[in-house]
């Protein structure tokens, strides 16, 4: 939603600095919704938006979703309910991103840490969605699969109530 990394994106391409080096990837991106091509259908359609706008997100992402495609929540927080209240349950899994990162500059990130991406789905300790996602999102973090992935969240919301606030307060 930010047009400023939409811009830079479009210019350079996407651009991580891990430990491993700097990779450099073209993407298709888009500030809104309403600018991708109207034909356009997504086997995936992944949410990594602040939670407060993923609701809104979904609404008008979900009609781009194909009929056997799932929705993917990377947020902070409970927001996977919410999600599949809206593309229903089946079709919506949960990442909780466990590394730190930071922009450097508007499309160019660095990983800052270690760690990993944990997704799942509630009910589900493992499912061929699951299984296809992990494979898409090991080729760039290490992805495990969570057969309690509300447990993942809400071991992150401790955490971040623990350290956000200080890092805050230190600077």
């Amino acid at each position: 939603a930010n047009p400023a990394i939409t811009a830079a994106i479009r210019a350079r391409g996407l651009v991580l600095e891990t430990p491993a080096g700097r990779q450099q990837a073209r993407a298709a991106v888009y500030t809104a919704e309403h600018e991708l091509p109207p034909d356009l259908r997504c086997d995936w359609l992944m949410l990594a938006m602040m939670a407060g706008a993923v609701e809104q997100a979904a609404r008008d992402c979900l009609p781009r979703l194909c009929a056997t495609g799932h929705v993917v929540t990377f947020q902070n927080g409970m927001v996977g309910e919410r999600v599949a209240a809206l593309a229903g349950a089946a079709r919506t899994l949960v990442a909780s991103v466990a590394f730190g990162a930071q922009m450097l500059a508007p499309g160019e990130y660095r990983r800052t840490s270690g760690g990993e991406i944990f997704i799942g789905q509630p009910g589900a300790a493992s499912s061929p969605p699951l299984v296809a996602l992990k494979a898409l999102l090991d080729q760039v973090v290490p992805t495990t699969l969570s057969a309690n992935i509300s447990g993942v969240l809400w071991a992150k919301l401790a955490w971040n109530c623990a350290v956000s606030g200080l890092c805050a307060v230190s600077g």
